[in-house]
């Protein structure tokens, strides 16, 4: 581990410690500012934050600090949220289209993926075929009622 001196969103400038990630264990705590260093990634801590490493090999994935100020939620935090979300979309549906051997499937990429809350409401969908866009949240409601 090294500090260096790094500028975050805030305009501050801190003392920061950068962690080699392949040294930190499952469990530890790492508090902001901080800067995880990975062969594959790299993760900021910022200042005010504590992250959490969730087991040896994976970045941290826990990031802590109230997003909710007065009762709303905190409109960099909001997009950041989304962002993250929409990614996991994005990535189920290149896992599935790279393990389909339909070829619509592979031509068209004719697929759909997305995140749904519990009552079936879209949180967010891939960019895949328009005729899947809005219609999956159906779907899961006809599978919902048959189970």
């Amino acid at each position: 581990m090294f500090t260096c001196r790094t500028t975050f969103d805030d305009g501050a400038t801190y003392d920061t410690p950068r962690y080699d990630r392949s040294l930190l264990l499952g469990g530890n705590a790492l508090d902001g500012p901080a800067i995880v260093v990975q062969r594959d990634s790299t993760t900021l801590v910022p200042p005010g934050y504590r992250a959490r490493v969730v087991s040896n090999g994976q970045p941290p994935r826990s990031l802590r600090r109230s997003a909710m100020k007065n009762g709303r939620v905190d409109p960099v935090t909001l997009q950041v949220i989304s962002g993250a979300l929409h990614t996991i979309a994005e990535e189920m549906s290149h896992v599935l289209y790279c393990m389909s051997f339909s070829s619509i499937i592979r031509e068209s990429q004719d697929i759909g993926a997305g995140l749904f809350d519990l009552d079936f409401n879209t949180l967010t969908e891939s960019e895949g075929s328009p005729l899947h866009i809005g219609s999956i949240p159906a779907y899961l409601r006809g599978i919902g009622c048959c189970l």
